[in-house]
């Protein structure tokens, strides 16, 4: 899988069971831009116009002029091509985890009378 993202021009995520963003994270961290349906998880992993393209829920369209345009435009991949370094920051599986266990802490904490808040 990674280097069959690393040889895409760009990757397209139009509304599908992907609730984490999964795709568009792998696909940004290699430094592949995306054009995702700005609905759940896709509406903050992929950041218009930073990171990637945001179009809107079931406009095959709009989709279709924004691959275009992201097609058409090698500076414009390149620039939202740099997402890698704010992927690696804010979306790591070191982060993500350590976050997931600071929520699991905080449950077992308020379920065990030791935490109010």
């Amino acid at each position: 899988m990674p280097a069959l993202l690393r040889s895409a021009d760009d990757v397209v995520c139009a509304p599908c069971p992907d609730p984490f963003g999964v795709v568009a994270l792998a696909a940004m961290s290699r430094g592949v831009p995306v054009v995702a349906a700005a609905v759940g998880a896709l509406e903050d992993v992929v950041v218009h116009d930073i990171t990637g393209l945001h179009v809107p829920p079931r406009e095959p369209r709009v989709l279709a002029r924004s691959v275009q345009r992201l097609l058409a435009d090698r500076t414009l991949r390149e620039e939202l091509g740099t997402a890698r370094e704010r992927v690696l920051a804010r979306h790591s599986r070191d982060r993500r985890g350590k976050e997931a266990q600071a929520v699991y802490e905080h449950v077992g904490r308020v379920l065990t009378g030791q935490d109010t808040g």
